[in-house]
């Protein structure tokens, strides 16, 4: 568990013009930012708690070295540079389509077992959401084993909602403060237009996911696959990898606007979410959902 000489991490970013959903090249000669510089990149690292355990009872903490950021460049010839500053020059724009993302995160209260999430975004063409359980705070777990990290109680990045969980001992255990139902809301449009229930298990979360955001064939995603232990396997989506997902698009043709305009009205998206039992029982929860946005940059004179 202890890692004194490092660990190598490659991280890949996902949202922005620089992320991994890029599709085209970005002419940073025609950008130009604060110090002289077309873009600039920040990091700030996670809490200690949430990226590394204590193998006694001494709090653990992590640092990051020799930290590079790994760029392909493309330099193009000079006469289509020339063209390219031409139409820039008669007042054409290059337009740069992209993702970006956003979260939000907000704490269940009280011991009921039906709770209403408002999401207030402005975004003018929200693409997908994804909404997850987690834990409202985490303090970092100590004497942990290699036995144990795997428990979803040790694990800062399991989500809750399942109908199962993974124990110390690596078991699965029945969950009782599940989802049985939930529905989206935007005005007065439900998404899908009735609630799903979720009996006898979460299969249909599951199949909605996958329906909704049109994965199918070799894109099945990791919250799909199984997970085992010595004796058992369940599916990832009931243990550990509960997720509550939407596609607001209209179309698949990804030279169409058609997502959600949130920004139109001001209304709140609206998550209501029904439990089998009080869901603030073992450990306080919170709903954190992300924001798929699609968006385009237009790089023009000055």
């Amino acid at each position: 568990m202890t890692n004194a000489s490092g660990q190598l991490t490659k991280h890949t970013l996902h949202s922005g013009i620089l992320g991994d959903h890029q599709e085209y090249l970005v002419p940073v000669s025609s950008m130009v930012a604060a110090s002289g510089y077309a873009l600039q990149l920040e990091l700030f690292l996670y809490e200690d708690a949430k990226v590394v355990g204590s193998t006694n009872t001494n709090a653990a903490s992590y640092s990051l070295e020799e930290v590079s950021f790994d760029v392909e460049l493309v330099e193009v010839s000079d006469s289509i540079m020339a063209d390219i500053n031409s139409e820039l020059a008669n007042g054409a724009q290059i337009p740069i389509p992209y993702k970006s993302w956003r979260s939000h995160q907000t704490a269940l209260r009280g011991a009921g077992t039906e709770h209403k999430i408002d999401i207030s975004e402005s975004a003018m063409n929200l693409a997908n959401m994804y909404s997850v359980l987690v834990p409202q705070s985490w303090s970092q777990k100590q004497s942990v084993t290699s036995a144990k990290y795997l428990a979803k109680e040790y694990d800062p990045y399991s989500f809750y909602g399942g109908r199962k969980a993974v124990n110390a001992s690596g078991a699965f255990t029945d969950a009782t403060d599940y989802v049985n139902k939930y529905v989206w809301k935007y005005g007065s449009t439900y998404y899908p237009q009735a609630p799903i229930e979720l009996v006898p298990d979460s299969t249909l979360a599951l199949e909605t996911s996958l329906a909704t955001l049109d994965l199918k064939n070799n894109e099945r995603p990791f919250m799909a696959t199984l997970e085992d232990n010595a004796t058992d396997s369940q599916p990832r989506s009931e243990t550990r990898d509960f997720v509550l997902a939407h596609s607001f698009r209209k179309s698949g043709n990804k030279g169409i606007v058609s997502g959600l305009n949130s920004a139109n009205s001001g209304a709140p998206i609206s998550l209501q979410l029904h439990f089998n039992s009080n869901p603030n029982a073992s450990v306080p929860k919170s709903v954190q959902t992300f924001i798929e946005q699609e968006n385009t940059l237009y790089i023009k004179p000055n």
